[in-house]
């Protein structure tokens, strides 16, 4: 956000805008095209993606791997380096941009949308087909468990006010991150090589 906030709100906008009523959509108006939302969603996703990286580009006069690093994975992007400067050992670059690629793109994009996707398409199924044919009595008994559970996280949630901590910043801090995830790349190279270079003297 602070990189290119036009660009993040392009992809805030742009992904809940449709991901909200477009399960509804599809399964309660257009039940039996249900499957051409799937692919309306990500067609849509997609061409913002575009869109949101063009806006960064030329409208915050930000390159294009600050906007990927920055924008396009804020939030998520530090989680994984994270994740990667706990390895045991450490990955080739091009793994660790892999996985870096995939696991933010799995936790900002995709799971959201298959969580809640998943959930519309249990709520479609059970308005018409009552749960295990129990009395609708039952079934309303049944959804306030849930309900209750969520208000109980959620209250608190937003809520309480604790003493600000630097915890998080701390254990996340980009910068440190992605200069360490350098010095392990670099680690990675340097035992490559003198992995070649001790072949290389064995085999004479």
């Amino acid at each position: 956000m602070k990189k290119s906030k036009p660009a993040a709100l392009v992809l805030i906008i742009s992904y809940f805008t449709m991901l909200i009523p477009l399960p509804w959509l599809s399964y309660f108006a257009f039940p039996n095209y249900s499957w051409v939302g799937l692919i309306v969603f990500w067609v849509w996703v997609i061409i913002m993606w575009g869109v949101s990286a063009l806006v960064a580009v030329f409208s915050t006069k930000i390159t294009l791997k600050e906007w990927y690093e920055e924008v396009f994975f804020s939030g998520v992007r530090s989680i994984a380096l994270h994740a990667l400067d706990i390895t045991r050992s450490p990955l080739h670059w091009f793994t660790a941009r892999f996985f870096e690629f995939w696991w933010c793109t799995c936790i900002k994009y995709i799971f959201p949308w298959a969580i809640y996707w998943l959930l519309i398409m249990t709520v479609q199924n059970d308005t018409e087909n009552l749960y295990g044919e129990y009395y609708w009595g039952w079934q309303i008994i049944g959804a306030i468990v849930p309900v209750v559970g969520f208000l109980l996280f959620f209250i608190p949630l937003v809520s309480t006010k604790g003493v600000a901590t630097t915890e998080w910043a701390d254990a996340f801090d980009l910068k440190k991150l992605t200069r360490q995830a350098r010095v392990n790349t670099k680690a990675q190279d340097n035992n490559t090589e003198q992995a070649a270079e001790m072949g290389k003297v064995q085999s004479k």
